[in-house]
């Protein structure tokens, strides 16, 4: 890795901590208060199930999971790839040898398991589609016979491309998690009441955004982060089988290993930025939506006089419903993207950490020796902002970027 390259790494790493921790201490503020609620805030407050602090993060192992894949997990590989480079560089070729056949082992057994967890996830999101449960299940069964090996990077080349496809093929059931749509809907409510619309026709939208707010799950987000995750180690496979076929020909050249690793840490920090957005975005949209319900509920009690008692009474049970949903569902939003934060933090603290042990070359240590005096520098906003735009802008090219195929 060139010391421009790893330098740009680096300071992309310390600015996205800065952020992080200025983040963390604006989180909070940013979601609306239950407190200052209207009507719809005072009748639920008393009715929301207390939360206790180990309720607040649904499905945290499937949140850690996720982090793997989007960015832990291409943290450590561009940590070890670095090794490895290093080692082939400075120990006997035999030795050098066997660490590249490990590691590729390691990854193939890595990738097999996430594909056979991919398949599973995709089985379940269409459970009800026979035509795409079978084309899942033929890939599923190809996974099995391979076991925890295959034969060559060709054949892992070739299962990603069948999982892409058939990722692209799903790609409107995996918009479950999206809660636009919801916040849309109930900005529409909003325009029907104020025009004096029937009552139940509110009532059927109020149902149908608590049905798809509760169908929301982190199995989607767990689909769409794996797809990129098989695809990124399919990669990493066919730098380790060049890398392998380099050194049997005598040559000693670690470049592919450091470029990979360069590859790696860039997602890492993309994906970073990307989930991090979304889970905040998620959260702000939750609290938006109970700020309409409340200004619907306020110009339907305005106006209670002009609907009947039954469509009235059925609006408030609904829309006290959603509303008790919407607390619940934004305290858990609130949770996972404080603890998105966290995660993000201790693995870049993690990641230079590594960088810094492995100590192989001056480059690395100027580069550690940057990053430090950067994080002396950046003691204000506007230079956090102009530190971080200019990585990302750089960073941006993985993510637009249409990857090439492992076998190209």
């Amino acid at each position: 890795m060139s010391a421009d390259k790893g330098k740009t790494i680096l300071i992309g790493f310390a600015g996205l901590a800065i952020v992080l921790v200025a983040t963390i201490a604006l989180v909070s503020p940013k979601f609306i208060n239950e407190d200052a609620m209207g009507a719809i805030g005072a009748v639920q407050k008393h009715r929301a199930p207390q939360i206790s602090p180990t309720d607040l993060i649904p499905g945290a192992e499937q949140t850690h999971q996720q982090q793997q894949l989007l960015y832990a997990d291409f943290l450590a590989d561009a940590a070890a790839l670095q090794s490895v480079s290093a080692n082939i560089a400075t120990a006997p070729r035999a030795e050098s040898a066997g660490r590249l056949q490990a590691r590729s082992q390691e990854l193939q057994a890595r990738y097999l398991a996430a594909a056979k967890a991919q398949v599973e996830n995709m089985k379940d999101l269409v459970a009800g589609d026979k035509a795409e449960l079978a084309k899942i299940e033929t890939i599923e069964s190809d996974i099995d016979s391979a076991g925890t090996r295959v034969q060559s990077t060709e054949a892992i080349d070739s299962l990603d491309a069948r999982l892409r496809a058939t990722f692209s093929s799903l790609r409107t059931l995996l918009s479950a998690d999206d809660p636009s749509p919801i916040e849309a809907g109930l900005a529409a409510l909003g325009t029907r009441v104020d025009g004096r619309h029937d009552l139940e026709a509110a009532r059927s939208t109020l149902a149908a955004a608590m049905h798809a707010l509760e169908a929301r799950s982190i199995a989607s987000a767990m689909i769409r982060a794996r797809a990129s995750y098989l695809e990124a180690m399919a990669k990493e496979c066919f730098a380790l089988q060049s890398a392998e076929a380099s050194l049997s020909t005598g040559s000693r050249a670690p470049s592919i290993l450091l470029d990979e690793a360069q590859e790696l840490a860039r997602r890492a920090l993309v994906a970073m930025k990307s989930n991090l957005e979304s889970q905040t975005a998620a959260a702000d949209s939750l609290g938006r939506m109970r700020a309409l319900l409340d200004t619907t509920s306020r110009t339907v009690e305005s106006r209670s006089n002009t609907y009947s008692a039954a469509s009235l009474a059925g609006f408030r049970t609904e829309s006290a419903a959603l509303s008790g949903a919407l607390v619940i569902h934004g305290r858990e939003a609130q949770a996972r993207a404080a603890a998105e934060m966290r995660g993000q933090l201790t693995h870049i603290s993690n990641y230079l950490g590594s960088v810094r042990n492995l100590d192989t070359r001056a480059a690395a240590r100027a580069n550690i020796a940057e990053f430090a005096a950067q994080l002396q520098r950046i003691n204000h906003a506007a230079e956090t902002r102009a530190v971080y735009a200019t990585v990302l802008s750089d960073s941006r090219e993985v993510a637009s970027t249409s990857p090439k195929s492992p076998s190209q």
